[in-house]
């Protein structure tokens, strides 16, 4: 799935991994990014590549760091995620998370439910 226009750039620059962290703990706030990478606060906590990209964009300014809350449901959800588990990482009520996935099923967006865990103690009908 490609990423939302304001974070494709982040993606490109650090993957998705980094980018899922940096939104779960940045999402919705306002920061100060500073003009060069060394030494900041944001490049120690999500790596140079990701800082990088962010002062290249928004240096010398602040910024509001994007929530994108439907890419995130709908990547943790093709990730195996559980609707509860992705409705408490990203804020939303179980109801908002369902809608998100049908929503994102009709425009054309495979989302699969995650796989059922196999109890290794039950019997295989085979």
């Amino acid at each position: 799935m490609n990423a939302p226009e304001p974070i494709a750039f982040l993606v490109d620059a650090a993957g998705e991994d980094v980018v899922l962290c940096f939104l779960e703990a940045e999402g919705g706030k306002q920061i100060w990014v500073p003009a060069r990478v060394a030494g900041t606060q944001l490049a120690d906590v999500y790596g140079d590549e990701l800082a990088a990209a962010i002062c290249r964009r928004h240096g010398r300014s602040t910024w509001t760091v994007p929530m994108c809350k439907s890419w995130r449901v709908t990547l943790y959800r093709q990730r195996g995620m559980t609707v509860a588990d992705i409705a408490m990482r990203c804020g939303l009520s179980v109801r908002q998370v369902h809608q998100i996935i049908a929503n994102a099923r009709a425009s054309g967006i495979v989302v699969r439910r995650p796989a059922k865990p196999v109890d290794p103690r039950q019997a295989t009908l085979l």
